[in-house]
C-alpha cells in the first residue's frame, strides 16, 4: 500500500472487510466465444445490464421512467434515436493484449496503474490541492501570456474541484482558507447532507450570491452525477444508471427490505469505472479498467439512491462496479464522509474484496 493509502486508511479506524474468495482464471481455459452482452431473452429486465451495447458504449433514455433500457439492437431502436442520447463506455475495453487466461505482466501493469490513479485522484480529491488546480484551470490565461505557457496551464489543470464528499472539518478549513467564516463551512455541510442535497453551486442559498459566483468562478462545483436511467424490480430493488462529469456511467442499486417491522435500503456502490481483476463471475470483469472514482462520485451514488427512494440509506455495501481495494484512499474517504456527515454507522459499511495480489514477481 502506498503512503497516500497509508495515511488515508489511519483516517478511518473501522472498516467491516467481507473477504470472497478470489476467482483465479485456470491456467489453460478452454477456447470460447467473445463475451456477448446480448440480454438474455428469458432474463428479466429490470436488473439486467441492458445499458450495455456490443459496441461497449450506453444508450440510454434520458427520461428516469422504470424499466430497461434499450440498447442499440431490437426493432424501433433507431426511431428512437431522437429521445435517446449516446454516453461514454460502460463496458470498458480492455488494455490491448489483454486476454482470458493466466495472469501476467499486462495485468501486473494495469495493477500498479490503477493503484498509481487512486493516488493521483486523492490528492486531487484535498481541498489545498483541488481548489488550487480548479482555479487555474477556471482562468484563461492572460494576454500577456505566451502560447506555450497557456497550453501548459490548461492542460495539467483541467479538472473542478468537488465539495460533496468532504467532513464538516475540510469543509470549516475550506472556508477558512478562502476568507469566509468557519460557519459557512456549517452551512456547506448542511447543503451537502440535508434533507435536499444540492445539486448546483447556485443551491447553496444560505451563501450569499457574491461566494457562490466566487465559488464557480474558481472552478468549484458540488459533484453530483446525473440519474439517466432507472431499472426497477418487481420486489421495489432499483439500479441507477449515473453519468459521471467525464461521460463514463457507473451503477448503483437500492435494496429495500422489511426485517423485523424495521424498514432498511442497502445500497450497493462502486468504486471504479471498469475493474482490472477480470474474475469470471464478474460482467464488470469481462471488460477493462477506465479510472478510479472520487470520493464525491462515490457519496453521490448513496445521496442519488436516498432521492430515489425517499428515505434514508441504513446500509451500503462496496459490491458494484471495480475493487474498493484498489482505490482505498478514495474509498476511506467516502467511508468517512458516509460515516460523519450522511449518518451511516460505520458497522453498517461493508467493503468487499476478490482479493488484491501481490505483483512482486510477476512477469
Amino acid at each position: 500500500m502506498t503512503s497516500t493509502a497509508t495515511a488515508a486508511a489511519a483516517r478511518v479506524p473501522v472498516v467491516s472487510v467481507c473477504s470472497t474468495p478470489r476467482a483465479r482464471l485456470p491456467a489453460a481455459p478452454a477456447p470460447r466465444r467473445a463475451h456477448s452482452l446480448r440480454r438474455p431473452a428469458a432474463a428479466a429486465p429490470a436488473l439486467r445490464a441492458g445499458c450495455r451495447t456490443a459496441r461497449g458504449h450506453a444508450r440510454v433514455s434520458i427520461t428516469t421512467r422504470a424499466g430497461s433500457a434499450e440498447g442499440d439492437e431490437g426493432a424501433g431502436a433507431d426511431a428512437a434515436d431522437d429521445d435517446e442520447e449516446e454516453v461514454g463506455p460502460s463496458q470498458v475495453p480492455r488494455a490491448e493484449g489483454v486476454e482470458d487466461g493466466e495472469w501476467s505482466a499486462l495485468d501486473a501493469q494495469q495493477v500498479r496503474r490503477t493503484l498509481q490513479d487512486a493516488d493521483d485522484v486523492y490528492e486531487r480529491s484535498l481541498p489545498a490541492n483541488g481548489v488550487r488546480g480548479a482555479a487555474l484551470s477556471s482562468k484563461p490565461p492572460s494576454d500577456a501570456a505566451s502560447t506555450s505557457n497557456a497550453s501548459s496551464s490548461s492542460s495539467s489543470t483541467a479538472e473542478p474541484f468537488h465539495l460533496l464528499g468532504l467532513t464538516l472539518g475540510e469543509l470549516k478549513q475550506f472556508a477558512a482558507d478562502n476568507g469566509l467564516p468557519a460557519f459557512r463551512g456549517k452551512q456547506l455541510r448542511d447543503h451537502l447532507y440535508g434533507a435536499n442535497p444540492a445539486k448546483t453551486i447556485d443551491d447553496l442559498i444560505t451563501l450569499p450570491q457574491s461566494v457562490r459566483a466566487a465559488l464557480t468562478e474558481a472552478g468549484v462545483h458540488v459533484g453530483r452525477s446525473t440519474v439517466h436511467h432507472v431499472a426497477q424490480a418487481a420486489d421495489g430493488t432499483a439500479k441507477l444508471l449515473l453519468r459521471l462529469g467525464d461521460d463514463r456511467v457507473v451503477e448503483a442499486v437500492g435494496i429495500p427490505a422489511d426485517e423485523g417491522g424495521k424498514n432498511r435500503l442497502t445500497a450497493c456502490v462502486s468504486s471504479q469505472v471498469g475493474c482490472p481483476m477480470r474474475c469470471t463471475f464478474c460482467a464488470t470483469g469481462k471488460g477493462g479498467f477506465a479510472r478510479n472514482l472520487a470520493p464525491h462520485e462515490i457519496v453521490d451514488q448513496v445521496i442519488s439512491l436516498e432521492e430515489h427512494f425517499g428515505q434514508r440509506v441504513t446500509n451500503v455495501v462496496f459490491m458494484g462496479m471495480g475493487e474498493p481495494l484498489l482505490n482505498i484512499p478514495n474509498v476511506l474517504r467516502a467511508h468517512e464522509a458516509l460515516n460523519s456527515e450522511v449518518g451511516i454507522g460505520a458497522r453498517h459499511i461493508t467493503i468487499s474484496t476478490v482479493g488484491v495480489p501481490r505483483w512482486g514477481n510477476a512477469g
